[in-house]
């Protein structure tokens, strides 16, 4: 018996589910190719933890340009139009920042990775949340999976080659992939009509009821950007290892959160949003916390996959619980939890460079674990049972 042919509806959501996948496979691969051409790029300019924190601070100021006006516009002309104009950015945005031969161009490529970066993956999660939406089925765990397959595939790929060619010819390669992507998946996304509802500002701050949500995404993105922005540093100044098991740190953490992505959607049907954000945050604590008491690499590597597999679904919740504030509009209520969230995430790096400054890093990563085991108090209150 043939199945039953799909309707003109549910075709178009099909294609607008892949392309958002390959969306999110897109920024994670620039993401995750970067990672380890953080600890090259302060080593080639011989730039102190304390200068690479303020340096890193650049790409947050890039982000929070876009981030405060990207729900209205988004509320205006949806998602689709948005991810489609953002994305050859999002590929060449790479070069400048991974290249910089100068400390003045490394902070315009800062600037440049995270504006661009900001706007593209807020419109992408807007768009995955209206498919799911339709579709009337769990899908944003598994959309957030391809981003960390992404992260996964640029930090092993990197692992693999930075030791075998330069590191130009490198950000070469991931460009090019990157940018075939970009001009052709993205063409499947739906129209800006899909979500588009009019009648928003152009500038909204965070409402009242979603600063609850926006502080645990806060604390959540501000480790994620920690591990993505300083485990290859340590490993590689602190533990002294190669650039090789330098990547490897971070593609640990990006191979388990994918696997934990991947599985999130059947989590998310079965257990309580607060309960899963508790053991999710007690798992994350753990491995990341272990892995820096341990002073020995593969510990730590070990400990970056265990933290990646708490870390797993924490963001992708916390946004779809931001889309779903009643009283204003999900593309409004997205912005304002990813906007303090990405505050988290890309101002992140430079506390943890102040901190490591003064302290160690391995003192600035354990705050960070001190941080995640926060969350495990505070998620019951605010995303209560029921």
């Amino acid at each position: 018996m043939s199945p039953t042919p799909l309707g003109p509806e549910a075709l178009r959501l099909r294609r607008a589910h892949g392309a958002t996948r390959l969306a999110f496979l897109l920024v994670g691969t620039v993401w995750g190719s970067w990672a380890p051409h953080i600890a090259l790029v302060q080593a080639r300019l011989g730039l102190s933890p304390g200068v690479l924190g303020l340096v890193l601070l650049t790409v947050a100021l890039g982000t929070l340009s876009t981030m405060p006006v990207i729900g209205g516009l988004i509320t205006r002309s949806g998602s689709g139009p948005v991810v489609r104009a953002a994305a050859p950015f999002v590929a060449l945005a790479l070069v400048l920042p991974a290249l910089a031969p100068s400390l003045p161009l490394l902070v315009l490529g800062g600037v440049l990775l995270g504006g661009f970066s900001g706007a593209f993956d807020v419109a992408m999660n807007a768009q995955g949340i209206a498919i799911e939406a339709r579709l009337k089925r769990p899908i944003v765990s598994a959309l957030h999976a391809y981003y960390s397959l992404g992260g996964l595939l640029g930090a092993g790929a990197a692992a693999l080659l930075l030791p075998l060619i330069p590191p130009y010819a490198h950000v070469l390669l991931v460009t090019l992939v990157a940018l075939g992507i970009a001009l052709t998946a993205m063409r499947g996304l739906m129209p800006g009509g899909f979500d588009q509802g009019g009648g928003a500002k152009a500038f909204t701050l965070p409402p009242r009821a979603v600063l609850g949500i926006g502080a645990l995404t806060l604390v959540a993105m501000m480790s994620e950007g920690a591990i993505q922005d300083w485990s290859a540093v340590y490993l590689y100044r602190d533990l002294a290892t190669g650039p090789g098991v330098a990547a490897l740190g971070f593609a640990a953490f990006a191979a388990t959160m994918t696997i934990g992505r991947f599985t999130g959607d059947r989590l998310r049907a079965r257990i309580d949003d607060g309960r899963l954000l508790v053991l999710s945050a007690l798992v994350a604590a753990a491995g990341l916390g272990g892995g820096l008491l341990i002073p020995y690499p593969a510990a730590l590597v070990l400990g970056l996959g265990l933290m990646g597999f708490g870390m797993a679904n924490m963001v992708p919740l916390l946004f779809v619980a931001g889309a779903r504030v009643p009283g204003i509009g999900p593309s409004v209520g997205l912005a304002a939890v990813a906007t303090v969230g990405y505050m988290g995430f890309m101002a992140g790096p430079v506390v943890i460079g102040g901190i490591a400054q003064g302290l160690g890093l391995k003192v600035a990563l354990l705050l960070v674990a001190l941080g995640v085991l926060c969350i495990a108090l505070a998620a019951p209150r605010v995303l209560p049972k029921g």
